[in-house]
């Protein structure tokens, strides 16, 4: 029998605060990027939807990124740092597994606009621990968070500026 992860959960304000103000964030007012940083997850067009919500002002929430470096990934590594820079973004790299669970569960939406997904861990884990999510259409991820997710076209920047304004408004 199968036995779900006691670390995917929703959890309280109070049991995130200190990893919370340890990275300068607020409970349920960030965005969540989780995965290995690689062209097919899709990272330009979302940072480009971020900044164009940001700039309409449809949304202040900062965007924090978490993943490996992976293939083909500077350009990526590029304008992450430049959103860091500019105070929009955080990188965190690597994290414990305590600590993303955290992360899933105080994030204000988990932003996974992956081009091509096998299964897309993070989407169910973010789900369990109660974390809203935004995700592309088309891909593995809709056959079981079809009524859990926003689904935006992964192609579309305005789609998924659109997809991020919804996540802030609260779904």
């Amino acid at each position: 029998m199968h036995q779900s992860n006691h670390r995917c959960r929703p959890r309280e304000k109070a049991e995130c605060e200190n990893e919370l103000d340890t990275l300068g964030l607020k409970y349920k007012s960030f965005f969540l990027s989780v995965g290995t940083i690689e062209p097919r997850k899709n990272l330009l067009r979302l940072f480009e939807a971020y900044r164009i919500g940001r700039a309409e002002g449809t949304f202040d929430w900062p965007l924090v990124v978490v993943g490996a470096r992976g293939w083909r990934s500077q350009r990526e590594h590029e304008v992450l740092q430049g959103m860091c820079n500019d105070g929009l973004a955080s990188y965190l790299e690597y994290v414990s597994d305590n600590l993303l669970h955290k992360l899933y569960a105080s994030a204000g939406g988990l932003v996974f606009p992956s081009l091509y997904e096998g299964f897309g861990l993070p989407v169910i884990e973010a789900m369990a621990c109660g974390c809203p999510v935004m995700t592309s259409q088309g891909t593995a991820m809709e056959e079981f968070a079809h009524q859990q997710a926003i689904f935006c076209d992964p192609l579309d920047i305005e789609a998924l500026s659109s997809g991020l304004q919804a996540l802030a408004a609260g779904g």
